[in-house]
């Protein structure tokens, strides 16, 4: 009972920093209307995130996830599909859309190269080729289209380097 009493309390004090707009959960458009906003809602608002990033972003998850219908949910390479799904005219400008290259690139290498799950060997030649990849993109931006034998390289090198095991084997699923 007084757990429950404790919640209530914690809930309402809550609700009284949202009004008051404390420095640890920022007042949202949407809490200034007065109306109910999800923790979705404010994390995007304190992230600095535009509901048009927001929703494109969901958008292309869900294009993602629908093309995975017959697969496993686990063989997807998420950086590369969202490199994929997302065009230079997705965005403002086109440093916005370099930035968002860069991220995912950052992503990848830090996910496959950097702390993978599964030690790469410093002689393996798809880690390399990864790597030199990424950071050639680093300084010209790459090309994601369904044609370009680049992009093709770098999903076909990550692919390998996500679906390692440790005996040795590719498998079906990403780590």
């Amino acid at each position: 009972m007084e757990n429950g009493k404790q919640f209530s309390a914690t809930k309402h004090t809550l609700r009284e920093i949202i009004k008051k707009g404390s420095a640890f959960i920022p007042v949202t458009a949407v809490a200034k209307r007065n109306q109910h906003s999800t923790v979705d809602e404010m994390m995007r608002v304190r992230m600095k995130i535009s509901e048009q990033t927001d929703c494109s972003v969901r958008a292309a998850l869900l294009k993602i996830a629908s093309a995975q219908v017959s697969k496993r949910i686990d063989s997807i390479v998420l950086p590369i599909k969202l490199l994929y799904q997302f065009k230079p005219s997705d965005f403002q400008t086109q440093y916005e859309y370099n930035e968002w290259q860069r991220i995912n690139l950052k992503i990848l290498e830090l996910g496959l190269l950097l702390y993978p799950k599964i030690p790469i060997d410093n002689k393996d030649l798809h880690a390399q080729q990864l790597s030199r990849i990424i950071h050639s993109a680093y300084d010209s931006p790459l090309v994601t289209g369904k044609h370009s034998e680049e992009f093709k390289f770098l999903h076909a090198v990550s692919k390998h380097l996500a679906s390692r095991s440790f005996c040795g084997v590719d498998f079906d699923m990403c780590h």
